[in-house]
C-alpha cells in the first residue's frame, strides 16, 4: 500500500501552477473507490498529497500503455 504525507491546498496548488491534470480513480482494499485530480509533472493528488516515484511512474506507464493501444501501436 502507498502511504501519502497530507501537505495542503496551498502548497500543492502552488506546485502545480498551470499544470493540466487528469482524474485518478483510486479503489480501496475495501472496494470503494475515490475520484482525485492528479498532475504527473508536478507528482502531486488533489487534495493536498504529493505522489511517489512509484506512484508517478505507475500512472504515467499506464497512460502510456492505454495510448498505445488506441493509437494502434500494441496489438
Amino acid at each position: 500500500m502507498l502511504e501519502l504525507n497530507f501537505v495542503g491546498y496551498e502548497a500543492i496548488s502552488a506546485k502545480r501552477q498551470d499544470e493540466p491534470g487528469f482524474s485518478l480513480r483510486i479503489e480501496l482494499v475495501d472496494g470503494t473507490s475515490v475520484h482525485v485530480g492528479y498532475y504527473p509533472e508536478a507528482n502531486v493528488l488533489s487534495p493536498g498529497a504529493h505522489g511517489t516515484e512509484e506512484l508517478k511512474e505507475l500512472v504515467t506507464s499506464e497512460r502510456q500503455r492505454i495510448k498505445d493501444i488506441v493509437e494502434g501501436r500494441v496489438r
